[in-house]
């Protein structure tokens, strides 16, 4: 992966027999007589094999943060619509990290620490910081996911991407829509609904319902300057030439994934469509029924979890301080083990390893 404004670069290639380790080495060349002390430099990394259990649809979210109530609905629905959730992390309460380790083991979802970077780069304002980190995380998740999914969403983790064509979930919802002669051609639509859904907790967590949430969900076409960047992409099957296959995608825009091969480099769908037609977000404005009952089923689940209750019940949002504050104030964070080789000019390429989940007072 290159970025154009940014100085490090980082690689994933799938041009490897022998995923032991690999041994790098710096480009650049030091005095003769300084390598015959030191050696040129030199980094051993540990590709991490892809995921290869088949899932019909895999939704990629960004790091979760501590908006609660439109997380647990996001999570909630999608999973409801038939996506098994790749859920990164950077910084959770101890209350929320609890009830999705448990909830983990429902099968409907991966914790993943997401802290790719050692260092932010110094690109501006946290709003980039973070869509930086967004992109890193939905790159990581295409290429975990990508040989064993038909289908894959890439969006925030506050957004909600619900099914507006009859049959009442993604794998029916996408399959008919990518069959359309108007996106022949494309492997990524935008979804360009806008789901809307109203505070249902009047502040008091507490007394947040997802059902009550749902209630309220009201659907329409997407704005201009709607908030929504959510693309569905549709995978194509693993060939043989994907063991000689390097992605290398530029950060500035998701939807631009290239593969690059020895002899050439080919576009893969730079562009994108949008998902629906007006007519399409006129005729089905309202949620299905059959979409109420699955979310419902969903939440049995999730209640049937004590540390659903938990969370409720200790945790509160802080207007002051536009941060949310749970009673144990306890805080979890990744630790990553991070390792660097210094390249030609300023490029570096930069290994990340999980180590292990640290608690500290927040």
């Amino acid at each position: 992966m290159k970025t154009r404004n940014s100085a490090h670069l980082f690689t994933w290639s799938t041009e490897i027999d022998n995923l032991g380790g690999i041994s790098l080495t710096a480009e650049h060349r030091k005095s003769p007589k300084l390598e015959e002390h030191t050696e040129r430099p030199a980094l051993e990394i540990f590709p991490q094999e892809p995921y290869s259990n088949p899932h019909d649809v895999v939704t990629c979210y960004s790091p979760i943060f501590e908006d609660y109530e439109m997380v647990l609905s996001s999570l909630t629905t999608s999973i409801a619509m038939g996506a098994f959730v790749h859920l990164p992390y950077e910084e959770l309460s101890g209350e929320l990290y609890k009830f999705l380790k448990v909830f983990e083991k429902s099968g409907h979802l991966r914790l993943s620490a997401n802290p790719l970077l050692r260092h932010p780069p110094r690109i501006g304002s946290p709003l980039k910081i973070q869509a930086l980190k967004t992109d890193l995380a939905h790159l990581n998740c295409h290429l975990m996911y990508r040989s064993s999914a038909k289908f894959m969403i890439f969006q925030n983790s506050d957004d909600i991407v619900l099914p507006i064509l009859p049959g009442g979930n993604y794998l029916s919802e996408f399959s008919t829509i990518f069959q359309a002669p108007r996106v022949k051609g494309y492997s990524i639509l935008e979804y360009n609904a806008q789901v809307s859904v109203d505070d249902v907790s009047h502040g008091e967590f507490a007394d947040f319902s997802v059902r009550k949430a749902m209630d309220t969900v009201r659907i329409q076409a997407k704005g201009k300057d709607g908030e929504s960047k959510a693309l569905v992409m549709k995978m194509t099957p693993p060939t043989e030439n994907d063991s000689k296959t390097q992605i290398v995608v530029d950060l500035g825009v998701l939807a631009r994934f290239s593969v690059e091969s020895e002899q050439s480099t080919t576009a893969l769908n730079t562009a994108h469509a949008k998902m629906y037609t007006s007519r399409n977000l006129k005729i089905f404005p309202k949620i299905q029924e059959n979409i109420f009952q699955k979310i419902n089923e969903i939440i049995d689940k999730m209640e049937g979890v004590d540390e659903f209750w938990t969370l409720l019940k200790s945790c509160q949002f802080d207007a002051k301080r536009s941060t949310w504050k749970c009673s144990s104030e306890k805080c979890i964070r990744p630790r990553i083990r991070h390792r660097s080789l210094h390249g030609w000019y300023s490029y570096d390429i930069h290994f990340s390893l999980f180590a292990r989940v640290d608690s500290f007072d927040c």
